[in-house]
């Protein structure tokens, strides 16, 4: 990752090539990235719809000459025009974009990804989203996330296949789901450790608010997500309200379930007193999850 000192000398250099040429389009891309205030990126947002539209000029003449530096830069471009488009509300410009984006991403773009994704699942076209889960050539949170909506809402009388890709999705970043959820508080850059999550505090911002948007659209969507997350929560003790353990207690003591829970629970405690870490107990935890989900103990509660 590039210091602040050495991003600040790559926009200098822009600024001065955008000085010879005010419509370069690197250079207006590179000068977009390095503005600072969030407010101020997009009142200049016209500067990357530019940048994007030069380039594309050049790429629909030869798409196949261009350098992998050139496609990198290219999708990195789509895939901050697509979230800008799509969190501003305009979805078919989005969608547009993420689908020129899908076209050239060698490089796993995560917004681009995710804004791809996201239009089709808000069209409910499931089908599709497997489809192009099929072709895809990354594995990662994003695509598994899509992948369990996609399989939920295909087949809610089986929710195996769903319950499985939920479960990679969490264990790729394990923090993540309860950003998602709203169970935790925002994260101040000067706390946030970038291995935890496996990605940066923009991606992780950007996730958390797409993906609680798209598991929100239905109701059932939501109890099927919560259900997984807060029996993770509740292994490995990040719930500390009482009336909340509470009632989970009482859901789980209703489809008896309560008694290995607290089993797992305790031996999870017992690791972290001998000095697990945190990663280690949260991926002991996903698979105890799995192994109750393989002997039927999750399925009962969702029905």
């Amino acid at each position: 990752m590039k210091g602040d000192e050495e991003l600040g000398n790559i926009a200098a250099e822009a600024d001065k090539i955008l000085e010879e040429d005010p419509y370069d389009p690197i250079a207006m891309y590179i000068a977009w990235q390095a503005i600072e205030d969030d407010d101020e990126s997009v009142r200049q947002i016209d500067m990357l719809e530019e940048s994007v539209r030069a380039v594309k000029r050049v790429v629909d003449r030869n798409p196949d000459a261009m350098s992998e530096d050139a496609q990198f830069v290219y999708t990195s471009m789509l895939s901050d025009l697509a979230a800008y488009m799509y969190l501003s509300g305009s979805g078919e410009e989005a969608m547009e974009i993420a689908e020129e984006f899908k076209k050239y991403d060698v490089f796993c773009n995560i917004p681009g990804r995710l804004v791809f994704y996201a239009t089709i699942i808000e069209k409910y076209d499931f089908n599709r989203v497997m489809r192009e889960l099929e072709l895809d050539k990354f594995e990662d949170a994003v695509s598994q996330y899509c992948k369990a909506i996609a399989l939920y809402e295909l087949d809610k009388k089986d929710v195996t296949d769903a319950f499985d890709a939920l479960l990679n999705a969490v264990s790729m970043a394990p923090e993540m789901v309860f950003h998602i959820l709203g169970m935790c508080d925002d994260i101040e850059p000067e706390d946030f450790d970038e291995d935890e999550f496996g990605r940066n505090l923009g991606e992780l911002r950007l996730i958390a608010a797409v993906m609680a948007d798209l598991w929100s659209l239905e109701d059932d969507r939501l109890v099927f997500l919560g259900h997984v997350t807060f029996a993770l929560a509740y292994l490995t003790d990040r719930i500390t309200d009482e009336e909340e353990i509470k009632v989970l207690e009482s859901s789980y003591d209703e489809i008896d379930i309560l008694s290995a829970m607290n089993e797992s629970r305790d031996k999870l405690r017992t690791w972290a007193q001998s000095g697990r870490s945190k990663s280690d107990i949260d991926e002991k935890a996903i698979q105890i999850l799995r192994e109750m989900r393989d002997v039927g103990l999750f399925q009962e509660s969702l029905k």
